[in-house]
């Protein structure tokens, strides 16, 4: 029994070590924009930034920013527990060019988190039409920072849908301690 009782330990643990972290929190509102901007702040000209059914990645809405010879933005301060913590950042854009004939001179569409750039894409670098999805794991610059997204398309949209910011929640001992006393005192009951 106690040999059983042992291993039985060991696995526990080893399992309980080795799991990487599940679920991470999520710190983004709404980054799928489903029928409002709750949570995001516009700048800029958004007087051409509207929520597109047509346009979704998923889900029932996307932000489209089409400023015209300036620049919309959207942008979310966010909170992180500590400084330096790992974040998983996703978000899903695509280059609407509906009529290439009228493709003006500027089409930039750029991401910054905490003031520092993470994305450039422009009218050469974009594929038009479909959506890209885009994946970086960044470190916390602070614990409160500003996700931020630019845009300007002076002939048409970029479209933004399942923006996301995770951070993995860290793992607990404080369940392991407890598995641990009720192991301790089965072995001092055999």
């Amino acid at each position: 029994m106690r040999k059983a009782l042992g291993v039985f330990a060991i696995v526990i643990c080893t399992l309980w070590f080795a799991a990487p972290a599940m679920a991470g929190t999520e710190l983004v509102t709404n980054g799928g924009f489903e029928g409002s901007y709750t949570g995001w702040t516009q700048g800029g000209d958004t007087s051409f930034d509207f929520l597109d059914p047509a346009r979704a990645h998923s889900g029932n809405f996307a932000a489209d920013l089409g400023a015209f010879l300036d620049t919309s933005s959207l942008s979310q301060t966010l909170t992180a527990t500590n400084v330096g913590e790992t974040l998983h950042v996703t978000f899903w854009v695509a280059y609407d060019l509906l009529s290439p004939e009228l493709a003006g001179p500027v089409s930039t569409f750029v991401v910054t988190l905490g003031g520092n750039q993470i994305l450039s894409l422009n009218d050469v670098t974009a594929t038009a039409g479909s959506y890209v999805g885009y994946s970086f794991d960044l470190t916390a610059p602070s614990t409160s920072f500003s996700l931020t997204f630019t845009a300007e398309n002076d002939s048409d949209f970029w479209s933004l849908d399942d923006v996301s910011v995770s951070a993995p929640e860290p793992q607990t001992l404080m369940l392991l301690g407890p598995a641990l006393a009720g192991l301790a005192l089965l072995r001092r009951r055999s």
